[in-house]
């Protein structure tokens, strides 16, 4: 039986986390209030997460809690006579039900809302719309998984695809080179910049000139939870999410303080990390306070070091030495019963280098060969202040203002060159966000299935990206380019969720019915305005039995330095170069324009359909099952119509779209008001830069500018199963998620051939999964979980065209001596250790001389979907004070 049956055979068996005790005493201090609020405040004093129905709770009044009481005996107190229970879900959070499990008929299943959290994928509060496929993994689930880093918990998503990796040297087949050291996320594989990252659901500046969010900004000491959402979101976000959402939800309440001191190697010693961190948070009555402190110094890992990559020519770094700092705060503060404050800050500051050899291929029979080293050096910062006004039952209103902004660095010396004299060049990029936002939601009238909620709000976003390029070499060249780019958009949002049926119904077949309907209208300055609708269905056929259904457009706007970048215009004639004009019949002088941007550039727009099914049934209450089939027809996509500038002149019939072999002045006069004349002519015979001669003797157009010319597509499915179950006392958990990819494909012109985007070299595989089994008794945990990538392929070298798949475990383990007396008092111990076999990954042959730039670099493992580490040793000890 193949790894990937055992994997699909796990789905269907399934696990969670362990439940969590209520057994620790916290020191409660929650006035007599509406059970809603009192339930908040003791979520905040506890540090728990508490999920129940606005409509559950808000027929009851809770007494005071004062002094120290565990969370079991606090619940107690505050569910008296309310006829209200609750249980531990999953992933440990606590659910307020009734006892049957369902909900009152005014409300929605109580372990789908919270009256205080607003969840990735809606602005309405209080409601997760289950027609959209949404993961929540929680600090335990991220401790189980072994992750220590935000980049490390989103590669455990089986649905990321490794592609921006400050980790590795690897470049994007898509021109995408990392030398600022980005660690990104691009689910799905689509590319970077269409994945959406936020942070406590707000925008973040983007890396590398403002492709794609580095998510090494934010430290995993200071998250809560992290949230993906795999379906459309442009309706309630805007911009970027074709291929999804990651939100990551920050600390909003603790109390006291926490040391983390953590040690990572590989078992040779060939590369290791320290890193460490405080966190501190006080709790009152009315509000909250934390603040946390993290550090983080990890050393390189060399190709020399490896003995997959040891005979690859050239210096290599496999993973790049980096230094990071971070500070994060956030305070919440209620003025009254009505009005709450919160204000978050983070800073980080990011330093780390890499070398990277180039063989390029023989030039008059010599070796071109080039050594460059990189050093990178990136300070971001993110703040944002808010208001919520409880105006009534029926009306919350929330005011956000934000500000991101990050300012990187990338040196890089050629120390050696035989291509051109060594070259230094100095790249700087300053990318700035500002954003506010008014919403207001609520509940209006009933419906048979419970209350309308909505949500509507207005906002306006500013963005600029300043960037500069100065080179200089031995010769004595010197150049310098500076660039501004700035953008504001302003926009308009609307949501309805409509509980159409509920339980109390009582029709057969339909426990629940409810849709979701959002739709935003955005109105860019620079390129126009945009429309993104977007419906999901639930369809809930009995208890724990639901089918759901959403439909989509999403579209991710032109990166800022895209917009009025200037072109380079050559004339050419074919003939002369000893090559046959793409038009026989016509004219053999061409205008050739590259280097520049279509002036209609316009979004990139996507149609995402999913369908699914969850079951979590009543009678086994730790079974969760669902599946997801996702279908993105993604259009308009930016692009040279031609990445390879070159194939046109001999296949011009594969890109049609690049040529216009019927001129007009009027066509000529638009490229010359956007280009400028370039080097490489070989027509000397009129004036290159007059309209006139040009109209008279140019007789085609190969226009292969930035254009919203290419297309994809890709289908895919998601399956995540988890179960958990006690013997004695032992809390057992089994699990796994995988995702298959059915067919992803794309053309770089509408005519030209497809060309596949998964399962060969540098692109995502079609199959990857993970399942564990774990147990927890007393204060001790562990986890085994086994990682599976499919074998893929790689057509550029013949000799070697198949990569082989991999199988590799982690194990993690902890022990918390939790509230006994002594030096031990609060201290926890947390063991990983990543590829516990010691494998290998799987060969991949280099790809010769003259073809590594731009691809994958020859260094004998495909960085993007496997890691040159080994086996992984990390330890973590942390103290509660």
């Amino acid at each position: 039986m193949s790894c990937r049956t055992l994997l699909l055979a796990a789905c269907a068996a399934g696990a969670a986390m362990p439940s969590a005790a209520l057994a620790t005493s916290p020191t409660f201090d929650v006035p007599a209030r509406d059970l809603g609020g009192a339930l908040m405040a003791l979520a905040r004093q506890a540090n728990r997460e508490i999920h129940f129905s606005a409509d559950l709770t808000r027929p009851f009044t809770a007494p005071a809690l004062q002094g120290e009481l565990t969370v079991d005996e606090a619940l107690t107190r505050l569910l008296a006579g309310t006829g209200l229970a609750y249980h531990i879900n999953g992933s440990g959070a606590i659910v307020i039900e009734h006892p049957s499990g369902g909900a009152d008929a005014g409300g929605a299943a109580a372990e789908n809302e919270s009256a205080e959290v607003v969840v990735t994928g809606t602005n309405i509060r209080g409601i997760v719309p289950r027609s959209s496929p949404l993961t929540i993994v929680d600090r335990r689930e991220l401790d189980a998984r072994g992750a220590t880093t935000a980049e490390q918990a989103v590669n455990t998503f089986t649905q990321n695809f490794n592609s921006v990796s400050g980790n590795t040297t690897s470049a994007d087949r898509a021109g995408f080179f990392n030398q600022t050291g980005t660690n990104g996320v691009d689910l799905r594989g689509l590319g970077p910049g269409t994945t959406l990252v936020l942070l406590n659901g707000r925008r973040l500046s983007g890396s590398a000139n403002g492709r794609a969010v580095d998510i090494s900004q934010i430290p995993l000491t200071a998250v809560s939870r992290v949230e993906l959402l795999t379906d459309s979101a442009s309706s309630v976000y805007g911009s970027d999410a074709v291929g999804g959402v990651v939100n990551f939800i920050l600390l909003d309440h603790f109390d006291g303080l926490e040391a983390r001191a953590g040690y990572g190697t590989t078992d040779d010693g060939a590369q290791g990390e320290y890193r460490g961190s405080l966190t501190g948070g006080l709790n009152w009555s009315t509000g909250n306070a934390v603040i946390s402190a993290s550090y983080l110094d990890r050393s390189a890992l060399t190709a020399d070091e490896r003995s997959f990559s040891r005979d690859v020519e050239g210096a290599y770094t496999l993973v790049q030495p980096q230094k990071r700092t971070g500070l994060f705060l956030t305070a919440r503060q209620e003025a009254g019963d009505d009005l709450t404050f919160n204000v978050d800050g983070l800073y980080n500051r990011r330093t780390g280098f890499f070398s990277l050899f180039r063989d390029l291929g023989l030039s008059g029979g010599v070796p071109r060969l080039l050594l460059t080293e990189y050093h990178q050096v990136s300070n971001s910062w993110f703040g944002s202040l808010g208001a919520t006004w409880r105006v009534s039952d029926a009306l919350t209103i929330d005011t956000i203002g934000s500000y991101s902004r990050i300012k990187e660095g990338a040196l890089s010396d050629d120390v050696m060159s035989t291509v051109t004299s060594p070259v230094t060049q100095h790249n700087g990029s300053l990318s700035q966000a500002w954003d506010a936002t008014t919403r207001a939601s609520g509940r209006l009238f009933a419906l048979p299935g419970g209350n309308l909620a909505y949500s509507f709000g207005v906002g306006v976003t500013r963005e600029t990206l300043s960037t500069s390029r100065i080179a200089s070499n031995t010769d004595g060249y010197e150049s310098s380019v500076l660039d501004d780019h700035k953008r504001t958009t302003r926009y308009a949002f609307g949501e309805l969720n409509l509980p159409f049926i509920g339980p109390a119904t009582g029709l057969p077949g339909i426990n629940q019915l409810e849709a979701n309907i959002s739709a935003r209208y955005s109105d860019y300055s620079d390129f126009g305005k945009n429309f993104s609708p977007k419906i999901g269905v639930l369809w809930s056929i009995t208890p724990g039995f639901n089918l759901r259904s959403s439909y989509g457009r999403t579209f991710r706007a032109p990166y800022l330095d895209d917009i009025g970048r200037p072109g380079v215009y050559s004339i050419l004639d074919l003939a002369g170069f000893g090559l046959h004009t793409p038009d026989p019949a016509g004219d053999p002088i061409g205008l050739y324009i590259d280097d520049g941007v279509d002036p209609k550039l316009g979004p990139e727009t996507s149609n995402l359909l999913t369908f699914g099914m969850d079951l979590r049934p009543p009678s086994v209450p730790r079974l969760n099952f669902s599946f997801t089939y996702v279908s993105i027809d993604y259009k308009n996509r930016i692009a040279r119509g031609d990445p390879g500038r070159g194939t046109y002149y001999f296949q011009p019939q594969l890109f049609r779209e690049l040529f216009n072999f019927s001129p007009t002045k009027a066509d000529i006069a638009s490229i010359l008001g956007n280009a400028t004349l370039g080097i490489g002519n070989n027509v000397t015979s009129f004036d290159l830069t007059n309209l006139d001669a040009l109209a008279a003797n140019v007789g085609y157009i190969l226009d292969n500018r930035l254009r919203n010319i290419s297309k994809s597509s890709q289908k895919a499915v998601d399956i995540n199963a988890s179960y958990a179950f006690k013997r004695g006392t032992i809390d057992y958990s089994i699990g796994a998620n995988a995702t298959y990819i059915l067919a992803s494909e794309t053309r770089t012109t509408p005519s030209s051939q497809v060309i596949a985007q998964s399962n060969i070299l540098g692109r995502p595989v079609d199959f990857r999964g993970n399942a564990f089994v774990g147990l927890a008794t007393g204060g001790y945990s562990a986890r085994l979980t086994g990682n599976y990538v499919g074998a893929y392929l790689n057509p550029y070298v013949p000799a070697y065209p198949k990569i082989s798949d991999q199988l590799t475990f982690d194990l993690t383990a902890s022990y918390d001596f939790g509230e006994r007396p002594g030096p031990l008092h609060g201290l926890a111990i947390y063991l990983t250790v990543q590829n516990l076999l010691n494998r290998d990954p799987p060969f991949a042959a280099d790809l010769g001389a003259g073809v590594t730039d731009g691809l994958s670099e020859p260094i004998g493992y495909d960085p993007s979907n496997a890691n040159p580490l080994r086996r992984y040793l990390s330890i973590e000890l942390r103290k509660r004070f």
